[in-house]
């Protein structure tokens, strides 16, 4: 179970990234924080993923926390986009397990994976699942 501070760590992450607006800008266009735009959740979750040797579970759990807290397919796509695959790009195989059991049991986790880039062991399983399709060669 997730403690108090990553529930509201979670619930500030995506209220932060709801203020985005998809496709605001174009492209090559830098971005731009929204008023109200809160750069310290998104540094906190951003470090969660990118430091997560030694806190792996946490990320784990934390990303699941997301994907509970998300609204609507938007707020799935921004979990998978910023928090899921950077996730599974640098720890992919170390997580290997809980990613097959979630593949199995949870439909947003599912929905998630068709959005974003995989990589190695996870994009074989997502493949072998029927939900991701491999980039051709």
């Amino acid at each position: 179970m997730a403690d108090h501070q990553d529930r509201d760590l979670a619930e500030r992450w995506l209220t932060n990234q709801r203020l985005v607006q998809p496709a605001s800008r174009g492209p090559g266009e830098r971005f731009t924080a929204p008023s109200g735009f809160d750069w310290s959740v998104y540094d906190a979750v951003l470090d969660l993923v990118l430091d997560s040797n030694t806190e792996l579970n946490r990320a784990w759990s934390f990303a699941a926390l997301l994907l509970n807290f998300a609204q609507d397919d938007q707020d799935i796509r921004n979990v998978a986009g910023h928090m899921l695959e950077p996730l599974l790009r640098e720890h992919g195989t170390q997580l290997l397990p809980e990613v097959e059991a979630r593949i199995q049991t949870d439909q947003r986790f599912r929905r998630a994976l068709e959005g974003i880039y995989l990589y190695g062991p996870i994009e074989d399983l997502a493949v072998r699942h029927g939900i991701h399709r491999p980039l051709p060669t």
